[in-house]
């Protein structure tokens, strides 16, 4: 989200188009964080690498996650990068103004529960 409700509608239908069964959902797939990240679990930042699948592209990703305890599992706050075009995504544009091509992402991780 992008915090103007109108925004993320047109990111979501146009851009994204998210109404197709193809493009309806992105995973990100962490394949590597450090295991005294996980054990420790202070909310202290790591870094991960994994992949991301977004508008029927994968492209590899790093970034940053703060992983805590929940419950019987953990919950993790990612943080990292993604070029819009390298997901065959359009960078968007309305009236005149243009959206960068590099978007920071967050996303919040529930696991091993």
């Amino acid at each position: 989200t992008t915090g103007i409700a109108l925004r993320d509608r047109h990111l979501k239908e146009k851009y994204l188009e998210i109404s197709k069964p193809e493009y309806s959902m992105a995973v990100l797939s962490v394949k590597k964080l450090s295991k005294a990240c996980v054990l420790e679990a202070k909310a202290e930042t790591c870094g991960f690498e994994g992949s991301l699948t977004l508008h029927g592209k994968t492209q590899p990703v790093s970034g940053t996650a703060k992983v805590k305890k929940d419950g019987g599992g953990y919950l993790a706050e990612a943080a990292f990068s993604l070029n819009l075009p390298d997901y065959a995504v359009d960078v968007p544009k309305f009236a005149g103004i243009t959206v960068a091509k590099e978007v920071s992402v967050e996303a919040n991780i529930k696991f091993g529960n």
